[in-house]
């Protein structure tokens, strides 16, 4: 389209400016957040063209966002379950509900009208949905586990073993052979064993690569391709900001999520918020910045993210209200 900026606006930052825009739409809205949001505008030249980005979104979405609206008041959907904190306002409903509508269904909307994850399907051999984890065994006797929304490709022909990871996370278990390295290639960097137990994590432009067995060799997709040995219970992050720097693991093993369990320790609600999103369909929204700092220790059931929200709106004593689409609202 002519008016789009000529400069691609990564997912991240499009997702950013749509935050924003929620934030400043709120009824709560604080002079200390319109002096952070110009604080993020400056930060970087693009931000400006993801902010208009969104709000042109947002004004197309205005219509169905008020149909949104009505349709999840508590009256026209009584299966519909909320919980609340003392000093819940029943005004904000509303005054604000519309708004809100509209911000999910921008944030919805994100995802949908964003398109890499079917274009990743299309080049991708195996891949799994949200929720769902996939075992695959390899010709040469590797095994790939794939966690929640991964795609990846795989090519074992020549002397060489190759899987690109487009999205997602998997857990390999590399059969040895010397003669024949194993190579996983990611948006963020690569790594290279020979025979090993190890797990890689893309997010974006960045990939946590961590060692359960044996020894990897990671390499970073900056301009230098610095590398770096890791050993068992050492862990990695690639990506072109920063040369590769081994730490040690994060977590009782690589791959802890193949248990099923998700565990948390004071972590932010909106990290655990973003990580229950990869286990089921829609959005998490958090909204406020108060609300987004509130710390979370536990341990969830990755099969069931929306009881692990239940527990952890009634235990910070928050809202939360459940609309249309998987849309879930914290406040």
């Amino acid at each position: 389209m002519a008016d789009e900026p000529p400069d691609p606006i990564p997912d991240q930052m499009f997702e950013a400016a749509a935050t924003w825009l929620v934030r400043l739409r709120e009824p709560l809205a604080t002079p200390q957040d319109r002096a952070d949001f110009a604080g993020w505008l400056a930060a970087d030249a693009r931000h400006p063209a993801a902010m208009d980005r969104a709000a042109r979104l947002w004004g197309r979405l205005a219509e169905p966002a008020m149909a949104l609206a009505a349709a999840s008041r508590p009256a026209a959907n009584p299966g519909q379950r909320t919980i609340r904190r003392p000093g819940w306002r029943p005004g904000w409903r509303h005054a604000g509900t519309w708004a809100a509508a509209a911000a999910l269904l921008l944030a919805v909307a994100i995802g949908v009208v964003q398109g890499p994850a079917l274009y990743d399907d299309l080049r991708a051999d195996h891949r799994t949905p949200v929720g769902e984890r996939r075992t695959v065994e390899l010709a040469d006797g590797s095994r790939l586990t794939l966690n929640t929304g991964t795609a990846l490709a795989i090519d074992l022909a020549g002397d060489g073993r190759r899987v690109r990871l487009f999205r997602g996370e998997a857990f390999f278990d590399v059969a040895a052979d010397p003669d024949r390295p194993f190579l996983v290639d990611t948006a963020a960097g690569s790594v290279r064993v020979v025979g090993t137990r190890f797990n890689v994590r893309l997010d974006g432009a960045r990939a946590v690569v961590a060692v359960e067995e044996g020894r990897v060799v990671a390499r970073g997709a900056g301009p230098d391709g610095a590398e770096v040995a890791l050993a068992r219970g050492q862990q990695v992050l690639l990506s072109a900001d920063a040369p590769p720097v081994a730490a040690p693991l994060d977590g009782e093993q690589a791959g802890e999520w193949r248990s099923g369990r998700l565990v948390f320790f004071r972590t932010p609600l909106a990290e655990v918020t973003a990580e229950l999103e990869r286990y089921r369909g829609g959005r998490i929204v958090p909204l406020g910045n108060r609300l987004r700092a509130l710390r979370v220790t536990g341990a969830f059931d990755t099969g069931r993210p929306d009881a692990a929200l239940d527990v952890i709106a009634a235990t910070l004593a928050v809202d939360l209200t459940r609309l249309p689409f998987g849309i879930v609202l914290l406040r």
